[in-house]
């Protein structure tokens, strides 16, 4: 899984309050604080996004997200069902009455100080609503919140637009990795440094 597939989603997103969601892996081990989430953003010329942490009661619907927003590169029911449970991994999904808008997780290991963004999706219905844009601030304010300095991500070379939502928050890029997807696509790799400041972005409860 990567960011770029995350950002295939993204960029069939519908609408809802808090239209993103994002999955940051930061390898095995690292435990991320236990705490409920609730977020309401205002973001300028958007709806009010609303973030909460997934629970196990997500994973049908996680799944269904998973099938609509990406044709390939898809994190199965199994890996579902692992990243609700594990300690090291964090899962902020956006919803609204008619059921999820969009999800992320993030990963965190205690021996190292970087984070990665490993998925970002956003229902079709929910597209074009400002819910990448939120989720991704969370997913940097999050990171900053283990302690962690760098967040990296990876994203599609053909992916123009996710490319450009990545660097508008600060992403450069620094690596390519041919052959990355299942259909033999190019990810392009980014990265990103955080600090306590970026904590002042979160919009978690």
């Amino acid at each position: 899984m990567s960011v770029s597939r995350m950002m295939a989603g993204i960029l069939q997103q519908g609408t809802h309050p808090f239209p993103y969601a994002i999955l940051i892996c930061w390898g095995a081990g690292n435990a991320l604080p236990s705490r409920s989430l609730s977020i309401s953003i205002c973001l300028s010329h958007m709806t009010v996004p609303y973030l909460r942490e997934a629970s196990s009661a997500d994973l049908p619907a996680l799944v269904d997200l998973e099938n609509a927003a990406f044709a390939g590169d898809r994190i199965s029911r199994r890996d579902w069902r692992h990243l609700l449970t594990s300690p090291s991994a964090l899962v902020i999904v956006s919803d609204d009455a008619a059921g999820l808008t969009g999800c992320s997780v993030i990963l965190t290991n205690r021996r190292t100080a970087v984070a990665r963004l490993y998925s970002l999706a956003v229902a079709p219905r929910a597209r074009r609503q400002g819910i990448a844009q939120a989720l991704l601030q969370q997913a940097i304010a999050s990171s900053a919140g283990t302690g962690a300095h760098l967040l990296r991500l990876e994203t599609r070379s053909d992916n123009l637009p996710a490319q450009a939502l990545f660097s508008r928050h600060g992403f450069r890029p620094f690596k390519r990795v041919a052959n990355y997807y299942e259909d033999g696509a190019e990810a392009i790799r980014f990265q990103r440094l955080i600090d306590h400041d970026c904590l002042r972005q979160s919009a978690l409860q």
